[in-house]
């Protein structure tokens, strides 16, 4: 006999989510992947994407991401993580969707400051 699901096991289309973060489909899609930030004076780059999927190796992370027929679906965790992580890096999250249609780009000096001082780089 199957497990039956719980809210918390649910899974949201991605479409779905985007809409209610309030973001395009192509943003989610690079937040929950890898993003990296770069830097060419300082000579860093940072991976702030949330690692949640990886489409090229048609992977993803057990209780937080799957990929259907239809496209990635995310879970409540997922949305939760996502609705933190807008909250807790709101200057980036800006910046990033303004600019979502990069795989990456180069950090201004304001950005490149925050998260030096924000960010574990270790």
């Amino acid at each position: 006999m199957a497990a039956q699901m719980t809210p918390k096991d649910q899974y949201v289309p991605s479409y779905k989510v985007a809409k209610q973060l309030q973001m395009s489909p192509l943003a989610l899609s690079k937040m929950c992947s890898s993003l990296f930030v770069i830097s060419k004076s300082e000579d860093v780059r940072f991976n702030i994407g949330l690692s949640l999927k990886f489409d090229s190796k048609k992977k993803k992370v057990i209780g937080y991401s799957q990929k259907t027929a239809e496209g990635w679906e995310y879970s409540n965790a997922a949305i939760d993580l996502l609705n933190d992580y807008k909250v807790r890096i709101r200057v980036i999250w800006q910046r990033f969707i303004y600019l979502s249609i990069y795989s990456f780009f180069f950090s201004s000096t304001f950005i490149l400051k925050w998260l030096l001082q924000n960010l574990n780089t270790s």
